[in-house]
């Protein structure tokens, strides 16, 4: 009873937090204070573009209707380990982002970009962008309102302790764009224009550097054969999610495994130990296993969690229902771990893992899988 009554609580301030959101303080760091001077929107307006410009303004008699996202899909798309963060005005992340324009006569439309956010965690970007426009809105002029864009490396990237930094190739509707991203802390920054020569864009880089100060050596260093493109990924994020119970097209629930060395096994030797997937590897202290597979209950969701009470809980990062740990014990030179949770349609997900004793990053590997499901509602 004292685990329910603790579970509820959690779920009762974790409300409380989510209503309170807004009121998250963020703290400068002095490092970026003293970059940025606190105020954001005016440090990007020093970048070394001219013709700044509000893409929704009024001009004369007409509106500019043009979408910016439609010109730089890639705009202020930066990823975390769990996915794309989003200034959504909920604090949860980005405190946050501003965007400045600008019609450059020599270079054309160019922005420069930059996020705040609550906490210095690692951020990347995408390889790959894509929007669709909305169907039930546009009809069949939904296909002319999509956009997408793909970013290519160059050999300029550094992923230090104080700062991460990197230059991309980005082509989005038949232009060609050059793109420098930079983090330190908690400020993250983002500058693209069109470019066809190599000399000038990276010049035009050097000098974003300079003027906003932030002296990136790694630009302020290159030459032209640095900007060539590269067959490299190594600095795009990575989708840790990988899906089963596929139903149609889309996965049923996804399992955060692909950045660990979890390997899906065949279905056939999952099938032969009972499971409906089975994901394992072998490393220097033994073989792991990690199996997920199904069971029917009879009773309510809220039945099923009554009776569990007494169960050892882990919450659902992803904010479903809690996570059962029914077993943890040692079993010779392994510890066996048996979990469960509910799932929907009166089915419980099953989870079994077993790992050597020795191996101590095991238990936070399976931790962290048991704290990340993502169920479909």
């Amino acid at each position: 009873m004292k685990v329910r009554l603790m579970v509820i609580l959690l779920a009762m301030l974790a409300g409380m937090q989510g209503c309170d959101s807004k009121k998250k303080k963020f703290e400068w760091t002095d490092d970026i204070a003293a970059i940025t001077d606190k105020n954001i929107r005016q440090w990007l307006r020093k970048a070394p573009f001219d013709e700044e410009w509000d893409p929704h303004a009024n001009s004369g008699d007409n509106l500019v209707t043009t979408n910016e996202k439609q010109v730089f899909p890639f705009l202020g798309g930066i990823y975390n380990e769990e996915g794309r963060l989003r200034s959504t005005g909920d604090g949860r992340e980005v405190f946050t982002d501003e965007t400045v324009i600008f019609k450059d006569p020599e270079f054309g439309e160019s922005f420069v970009h930059a996020a705040l956010l609550y906490d210095p965690e690692e951020v990347f970007m995408s390889s790959f962008y894509s929007e669709t426009g909305n169907v039930l809105m546009s009809g069949a002029d939904a296909i002319h309102e999509s956009y997408r864009a793909d970013l290519t490396e160059t050999s300029v990237y550094a992923n230090e302790n104080r700062y991460k930094t990197a230059i991309y190739w980005v082509y989005s509707g038949y232009q060609s764009y050059l793109m420098g991203f930079y983090q330190q802390g908690k400020l993250v920054f983002q500058v693209a224009f069109p470019c066809n020569n190599h000399g000038k864009g990276l010049a035009k880089l050097k000098e974003v550097s300079e003027k906003l100060g932030l002296k990136i050596k790694e630009w302020e260093a290159a030459g032209e054969d640095d900007l060539e493109k590269t067959e490299d990924k190594q600095s795009f994020w990575k989708d840790p999610y990988y899906g089963i119970y596929i139903d149609g097209f889309f996965p049923q629930m996804s399992v955060k495994i692909k950045n660990t060395p979890y390997k899906k096994y065949k279905n056939q030797i999952a099938k032969e130990e009972g499971v409906d997937y089975l994901f394992g590897y072998v490393n220097e202290d033994g073989e792991h296993k990690l199996s997920f597979s199904m069971k029917e209950i009879s009773v309510t969701r809220e039945q099923y969690e009554k009776e569990m009470n007494e169960v050892n809980v882990l919450p659902n990062e992803n904010g479903r229902g809690p996570v059962y740990v029914i077993k943890q014990e040692v079993a010779g030179n392994v510890i066996e771990v048996e979990a469960e949770t509910y799932f929907k349609d009166d089915k419980v997900l099953k989870i079994s893992a077993t790992y050597p004793t020795q191996d101590s990053a095991a238990n936070e590997e399976i931790n962290d899988v048991l704290t990340h499901l993502r169920i479909s509602l």
